[in-house]
Protein backbone atom coordinates (compact mmCIF):
# COMPACT_ATOMS: atom_id res chain seq x y z
CA UNK A 1 0.00 0.00 0.00
CA UNK A 2 2.97 2.53 0.49
CA UNK A 3 4.63 1.59 -2.77
CA UNK A 4 1.16 3.07 -4.48
CA UNK A 5 0.97 5.66 -2.15
CA UNK A 6 4.80 6.52 -3.27
CA UNK A 7 3.83 6.10 -6.96
CA UNK A 8 1.35 8.07 -7.12
CA UNK A 9 2.58 11.02 -5.41
CA UNK A 10 5.85 10.64 -7.23
CA UNK A 11 3.48 10.67 -10.52
CA UNK A 12 1.97 13.82 -8.86
CA UNK A 13 5.25 16.24 -8.53
CA UNK A 14 6.07 15.56 -11.98
CA UNK A 15 2.94 16.82 -13.39
CA UNK A 16 2.28 19.76 -11.56
CA UNK A 17 2.13 22.63 -13.93
CA UNK A 18 4.00 26.25 -13.21
CA UNK A 19 1.99 29.03 -12.25
CA UNK A 20 2.96 32.23 -13.77
CA UNK A 21 3.03 35.76 -11.70
CA UNK A 22 1.55 38.82 -13.46
CA UNK A 23 2.11 42.27 -11.37
CA UNK A 24 -0.44 44.65 -12.59
CA UNK A 25 1.24 48.16 -12.55
CA UNK A 26 -0.93 50.23 -13.50
CA UNK A 27 -5.48 49.72 -13.84
CA UNK A 28 -7.39 53.11 -13.95
CA UNK A 29 -10.36 54.83 -15.35
CA UNK A 30 -11.05 57.98 -16.77
CA UNK A 31 -7.18 59.39 -16.55
CA UNK A 32 -7.32 63.35 -15.73
CA UNK A 33 -6.31 65.26 -18.92
CA UNK A 34 -2.56 65.88 -18.85
CA UNK A 35 0.55 66.13 -21.02
CA UNK A 36 4.04 64.85 -20.83
CA UNK A 37 3.19 63.33 -17.57
CA UNK A 38 6.57 61.46 -16.45
CA UNK A 39 5.42 58.16 -14.70
CA UNK A 40 7.57 55.62 -13.68
CA UNK A 41 6.20 51.90 -12.06
CA UNK A 42 8.62 49.58 -10.66
CA UNK A 43 8.35 45.67 -10.32
CA UNK A 44 10.23 42.13 -9.17
CA UNK A 45 11.03 39.99 -11.86
CA UNK A 46 9.82 36.34 -10.65
CA UNK A 47 11.48 34.47 -14.09
CA UNK A 48 13.65 34.84 -16.63
CA UNK A 49 11.35 36.06 -19.22
CA UNK A 50 8.77 38.85 -18.45
CA UNK A 51 6.31 40.23 -20.62
CA UNK A 52 5.58 44.00 -20.71
CA UNK A 53 2.07 44.94 -21.62
CA UNK A 54 0.07 48.27 -22.21
CA UNK A 55 -3.69 48.22 -22.83
CA UNK A 56 -5.69 51.08 -23.26
CA UNK A 57 -8.73 52.67 -24.95
CA UNK A 58 -10.21 56.30 -25.18
CA UNK A 59 -13.41 56.74 -27.81
CA UNK A 60 -13.85 60.30 -27.88
CA UNK A 61 -10.01 61.24 -28.41
CA UNK A 62 -6.26 59.88 -27.90
CA UNK A 63 -4.12 58.52 -24.79
CA UNK A 64 -0.55 58.23 -25.64
CA UNK A 65 2.53 57.05 -23.89
CA UNK A 66 5.82 58.55 -25.18
CA UNK A 67 9.63 57.89 -24.81
CA UNK A 68 9.06 54.26 -22.96
CA UNK A 69 11.71 52.47 -21.36
CA UNK A 70 12.04 49.47 -19.28
CA UNK A 71 15.53 49.55 -17.07
CA UNK A 72 17.30 46.90 -14.87
CA UNK A 73 17.83 49.75 -11.51
CA UNK A 74 21.36 50.66 -11.33
CA UNK A 75 21.74 50.84 -15.03
CA UNK A 76 20.55 52.94 -18.54
CA UNK A 77 20.18 50.33 -20.95
CA UNK A 78 16.74 50.43 -22.26
CA UNK A 79 15.84 46.25 -22.35
CA UNK A 80 12.52 47.03 -24.92
CA UNK A 81 12.80 46.67 -28.18
CA UNK A 82 11.78 48.94 -31.02
CA UNK A 83 8.36 46.97 -31.60
CA UNK A 84 5.51 45.46 -29.88
CA UNK A 85 3.20 42.79 -30.60
CA UNK A 86 -0.04 43.74 -30.90
CA UNK A 87 -3.36 42.48 -30.63
CA UNK A 88 -6.94 44.32 -31.47
CA UNK A 89 -9.56 45.15 -28.83
CA UNK A 90 -12.39 42.72 -30.04
CA UNK A 91 -15.01 44.93 -29.97
CA UNK A 92 -12.98 47.09 -32.57
CA UNK A 93 -9.38 48.54 -32.87
CA UNK A 94 -7.89 52.12 -33.03
CA UNK A 95 -4.81 51.89 -31.63
CA UNK A 96 -1.20 53.01 -33.33
CA UNK A 97 2.47 52.25 -32.50
CA UNK A 98 5.28 54.48 -33.64
CA UNK A 99 7.35 56.49 -33.99
CA UNK A 100 10.18 55.52 -31.85
CA UNK A 101 10.88 57.67 -29.10
CA UNK A 102 13.63 59.11 -27.61
CA UNK A 103 14.78 55.42 -26.13
CA UNK A 104 14.53 53.51 -29.18
CA UNK A 105 11.04 52.29 -28.23
CA UNK A 106 8.06 52.97 -30.71
CA UNK A 107 5.08 55.37 -28.75
CA UNK A 108 1.91 53.86 -28.31
CA UNK A 109 -1.52 55.41 -28.78
CA UNK A 110 -5.15 54.50 -28.01
CA UNK A 111 -8.22 55.73 -29.45
CA UNK A 112 -10.51 52.79 -28.83
CA UNK A 113 -13.35 51.60 -30.28
CA UNK A 114 -15.51 50.77 -26.97
CA UNK A 115 -15.25 51.51 -23.65
CA UNK A 116 -13.88 48.93 -21.62
CA UNK A 117 -12.88 46.93 -24.65
CA UNK A 118 -8.61 47.35 -24.53
CA UNK A 119 -6.12 47.42 -27.55
CA UNK A 120 -2.89 45.51 -26.40
CA UNK A 121 0.66 46.21 -27.11
CA UNK A 122 2.82 43.57 -25.62
CA UNK A 123 6.96 42.85 -25.75
CA UNK A 124 9.04 39.67 -23.90
CA UNK A 125 12.42 40.52 -22.35
CA UNK A 126 14.72 38.92 -20.43
CA UNK A 127 14.80 39.61 -17.08
CA UNK A 128 16.82 38.24 -13.57
CA UNK A 129 14.88 36.38 -11.02
CA UNK A 130 14.36 38.54 -7.61
CA UNK A 131 16.01 41.86 -9.50
CA UNK A 132 14.04 45.08 -9.39
CA UNK A 133 12.95 46.85 -12.86
CA UNK A 134 11.66 50.52 -13.35
CA UNK A 135 9.28 51.11 -16.79
CA UNK A 136 8.75 54.55 -17.29
CA UNK A 137 6.86 56.75 -20.01
CA UNK A 138 5.53 59.85 -20.76
CA UNK A 139 1.58 60.12 -20.45
CA UNK A 140 -0.66 62.37 -22.75
CA UNK A 141 -4.89 61.82 -22.01
CA UNK A 142 -6.99 64.43 -23.34
CA UNK A 143 -10.35 63.42 -22.86
CA UNK A 144 -12.86 60.27 -21.01
CA UNK A 145 -14.12 57.78 -20.75
CA UNK A 146 -10.28 56.16 -21.21
CA UNK A 147 -8.77 53.43 -19.29
CA UNK A 148 -5.06 52.22 -19.47
CA UNK A 149 -4.04 48.64 -17.98
CA UNK A 150 0.07 48.30 -17.97
CA UNK A 151 1.38 44.48 -16.53
CA UNK A 152 4.00 42.59 -15.87
CA UNK A 153 3.80 39.02 -16.25
CA UNK A 154 6.49 36.50 -15.33
CA UNK A 155 6.52 33.74 -17.93
CA UNK A 156 7.15 30.23 -16.56
CA UNK A 157 9.75 27.69 -18.09
CA UNK A 158 8.40 24.37 -19.67
CA UNK A 159 7.49 21.60 -16.89
CA UNK A 160 8.31 18.79 -19.34
CA UNK A 161 11.52 17.37 -17.89
CA UNK A 162 14.82 16.81 -19.57
CA UNK A 163 16.07 13.64 -21.16
CA UNK A 164 17.99 12.82 -18.17
CA UNK A 165 15.18 13.25 -15.35
CA UNK A 166 13.21 11.27 -17.63
CA UNK A 167 15.47 8.64 -17.59
CA UNK A 168 15.52 8.91 -13.84
CA UNK A 169 12.18 8.93 -13.14
CA UNK A 170 12.18 5.29 -14.98
CA UNK A 171 14.44 3.96 -12.84
CA UNK A 172 12.46 5.04 -10.31
CA UNK A 173 9.34 4.04 -11.18
CA UNK A 174 10.74 0.25 -12.16
CA UNK A 175 12.38 0.13 -9.22
CA UNK A 176 8.95 0.69 -7.30
CA UNK A 177 7.52 -1.81 -9.61
CA UNK A 178 9.75 -4.24 -8.98
CA UNK A 179 9.07 -3.87 -5.24
CA UNK A 180 5.64 -3.93 -5.46
CA UNK A 181 6.35 -7.48 -7.82
CA UNK A 182 8.48 -8.91 -5.04
CA UNK A 183 5.78 -7.85 -1.82
CA UNK A 184 3.03 -9.65 -3.71
CA UNK A 185 5.17 -12.81 -4.79
CA UNK A 186 6.28 -12.62 -1.23
CA UNK A 187 2.41 -12.48 0.12
CA UNK A 188 2.03 -15.02 -2.29
CA UNK A 189 4.46 -17.43 -0.87
CA UNK A 190 3.36 -16.89 2.64
CA UNK A 191 0.12 -17.53 1.74
CA UNK A 192 0.96 -21.10 0.81
CA UNK A 193 2.75 -21.83 3.31
CA UNK A 194 0.31 -21.02 5.69
CA UNK A 195 -2.48 -23.55 3.94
Amino acid sequence: MRMHFALVAAVALVTVPATANAATLVDVTNIANQSDTPVSLGFVAGAASTTISFAGYNPPSFTTLGNIRLLLNGTSTNLLGQTFTFTAAPSGSFATQGPAGAFGTNNLSFGGATVGSYDTFSQIVSTTIGASYTLSYLLTSSSSPNGLRVSASDIQTSTVPEPATWAMMLIGFGAIGFALRKTKRTEGVQGLSRA
